[in-house]
């Protein structure tokens, strides 16, 4: 294969991937708030009662809703991501339980509740 074709086979390649996120942020758009509120779940619970989350800039809030359903649409484009670079099909399901792996780590990640610091509640003054 010569240069050219290499990189004409590379820019379908990123094509693919890059429809196969945008897909994947289109669908999880329609699922957004869940998302969100799974992603700061714990955080909300770290905080004291009746705190609320404030947004400092105009498009802040926006902004983060994008950010999140970018990243949950690469991860549900992930599977297609892997497939599409042309491995054989042993080497794809080899790949298949690290992907599973991954994905259930980030609940488990969410569930386990952050640990508190005793410094944290005196202060830096009380030492």
């Amino acid at each position: 294969m010569s240069l050219l074709e290499h990189l004409e086979e590379l820019r379908k390649r990123l094509l693919r991937a890059c429809i196969a996120i945008a897909v994947g942020v289109v669908l999880s758009f329609f699922y957004i708030d869940r998302i969100v509120a799974f992603v700061f779940a714990p955080m909300r619970k770290a905080l004291p009662a009746g705190a609320r989350m404030i947004y400092t800039a105009p498009g802040e809030a926006f902004g983060l809703y994008v950010n999140v359903a970018l990243i949950a649409g690469a991860v549900l484009a992930s599977p297609f991501i892997r497939r599409s670079d042309g491995s054989p099909w042993n080497q794809t399901l080899f790949a298949a339980p690290m992907i599973a792996l991954y994905l259930l780590s980030i609940p488990i990640a969410w569930a386990v509740p952050p640990r508190r610091d005793p410094q944290q509640s005196r202060g830096r003054d009380s030492q």
